[in-house]
């Protein structure tokens, strides 16, 4: 059957009238980017400072939490409105790209549903990520709602006249590359289906299956006339995956019209594939990798995305906090050097949180994540792993441990790779860590077995100018492992020795003896005498001169 010849240049664009009714496109659009990003701050402020506000507590957790992300939902959705104001039609997009375009079709009643975020707080509806994958084949393009005031975003939108809109269909049918089918019931969709059917190659055709299960069971009857292969049932419609959107497959043709199915809501996407900006990009590319080979398109893996960089860098950062607790503590050190027992392990309380600083530690701890990320040789070395078989084989569990492993590797390393000034900074901060501690934190710490969530109560106890010299110390100690510039020192046993018989004979001689009885049964010593020989340890070494103090700082990290 042969096309009616179309000159594009005739169909409608009515994008400029619904702006000129509207107001001006810029100052609209401008607007509603500047109110979004507004609410991201507003966001950000609630979430880190919330605890204050109301005074701590599980009343500021729950205010941070929900106001935070009830806030950055709003944001979110200024922004995506802010880009309807400012989507290009379809007349300009082809103008702009010489390809042949990809053809969406789907009922206008659709667009409520894609129109919406894969994810709370998203810059990109689910359309977009849908847009993003496609235009690597073409320009994306669609017949726009003609009720809809500014286009959505997405597919570039033209718009036609009731009497024009089947005579623009089919002269773009006849110059596609690829027809996208978004499957519905209307008479519009359906004359659509027909006609894709009727003028192009089955490889040249996508359908995309909503999470409705009475609608694809509707079209599966109703194409039986159209195409010469009844299409599969699908399975597993209660299921569904987190941030994978409204869709639950996606059919594609061999030259015989034989479907082949992708189910996009059970696929399973490498972890280190994902996206946290585009969670739908990476699944929709990795599942419709064979599509892409039978329309004798050019595929290509999906990259690691920054973002997801900048997440792992902050597991490294957690596991480079802890590590910063100094793993071989001063009364451990001390054991093996007085009593040459082996340092024991031992595990640390669970006291209540203090809940009103605690926003302002996580907080710095995020900041840190983009020095991090930003370390040169970090990324290289990150992805280098992370790419490799071995590690694409783990479990998620095991490879969330193997990043962690990598932070405490390189800022445990790198302490001894400091300046004096980082090591005496890192001596205070332990002995004012340890001054605020309760018994059970405090010997979970000099023990080195405190856990993560336990250090973030213990930085919670400092001034905030102290937390962020701990954080800069791990983005130090990390970047001096990995750079190399200047090598590992290490302590002067000799010396330790002599400073720590020099401070024996300071102490009161009860102290002393004590000191020493704690020492030597070090494995069978209570909290409360781990915490009071670690506090009275580092008493005596700040009494020490500067360069004995960065003496005894390298044998604790020794």
């Amino acid at each position: 059957m042969g096309l009616p010849s179309f000159d594009p240049s005739g169909v409608p664009d009515f994008t400029s009238d619904h702006f000129s009714e509207k107001g001006s496109s810029l100052a609209r659009a401008t607007g509603l980017l500047v109110l979004g990003l507004l609410f991201f701050l507003l966001a950000w402020l609630v979430a880190t400072r919330a605890g204050q506000w109301v005074g701590g507590g599980l009343l500021g957790v729950v205010v941070g939490t929900a106001g935070g992300t009830a806030a950055a939902f709003v944001g979110a959705r200024f922004v995506v409105r802010a880009k309807r104001y400012k989507a290009p039609s379809a007349q300009k997009v082809m103008a702009d790209d010489a390809r042949q375009p990809v053809l969406y079709f789907r009922p206008f009643t659709a667009d409520s549903t894609a129109g919406k975020a894969v994810t709370f707080s998203s810059w990109f509806t689910e359309e977009e990520e849908l847009a993003m994958v496609m235009n690597e084949i073409g320009p994306f393009i669609a017949i726009g709602a003609p009720s809809e005031a500014v286009p959505e975003v997405g597919a570039a939108r033209f718009y036609a006249a009731d009497s024009e809109w089947q005579n623009a269909v089919q002269y773009l049918l006849g110059r596609a590359r690829l027809v996208v089918l978004r499957i519905g019931r209307t008479e519009g969709f359906w004359w659509e289906f027909k006609n894709t059917v009727s003028h192009r190659k089955p490889q040249e055709v996508l359908l995309l299956i909503p999470r409705d299960e009475q609608l694809y069971e509707d079209f599966r009857r109703n194409s039986r006339d159209l195409l010469p292969c009844d299409l599969p049932r699908l399975t597993g419609w209660n299921y569904r995956k987190l941030w994978r959107g409204s869709l639950m497959a996606a059919i594609f043709f061999d030259p015989d019209w034989a479907p082949n199915i992708v189910e996009l809501q059970t696929y399973s996407l490498p972890f280190f594939r994902r996206s946290p900006a585009y969670p739908l990009v990476p699944v929709l590319k990795m599942a419709l990798r064979p599509f892409y080979q039978h329309l004798g398109v050019a595929w290509k893996r999906p990259s690691i995305s920054w973002r997801l960089i900048m997440t792992l860098a902050s597991v490294v950062l957690l596991a480079g906090v802890v590590a910063l607790r100094l793993d071989d503590s001063g009364v451990s050190f001390a054991t093996t050097r007085v009593s040459s027992e082996a340092q024991p392990k031992g595990q640390g309380g669970a006291p209540s949180l203090q809940q009103g600083r605690m926003a302002a530690v996580l907080a710095a701890e995020g900041r840190v994540g983009e020095r991090m990320a930003a370390i040169p040789g970090f990324r290289d070395q990150l992805e280098q792993m992370i790419q490799s078989d071995e590690f694409r084989a783990l479990p998620s569990a095991e490879a969330k441990a193997r990043v962690q492993a990598f932070g405490r590797t390189h800022s445990h390393a790198g302490l001894r790779r400091l300046d004096d000034a980082g090591l005496l900074s890192k001596l205070v901060l332990d002995q004012k860590i340890l001054a605020n501690a309760d018994s059970a934190d405090c010997a979970a710490f000099s023990r080195g077995q405190v856990s993560a969530d336990r250090l973030h109560v213990l930085l919670s106890h400092l001034e905030e100018s102290d937390v962020e010299r701990w954080y800069d110390l791990v983005v130090q100690a990390t970047a001096a492992d990995i750079a190399r510039t200047s090598p590992q020192r290490s302590a002067n046993s000799e010396r330790v020795q002599q400073t720590m018989a020099a401070m024996m004979a300071g102490f009161p001689a009860d102290d002393a003896q004590k000191l020493r009885r704690i020492l030597a049964n070090y494995a069978q010593a209570s909290d409360d005498e781990v915490c009071w020989s670690e506090r009275t340890l580092r008493q005596g070494i700040s009494g020490l001169g500067k360069s004995d103090q960065v003496n005894w700082a390298l044998s604790i990290v020794e």
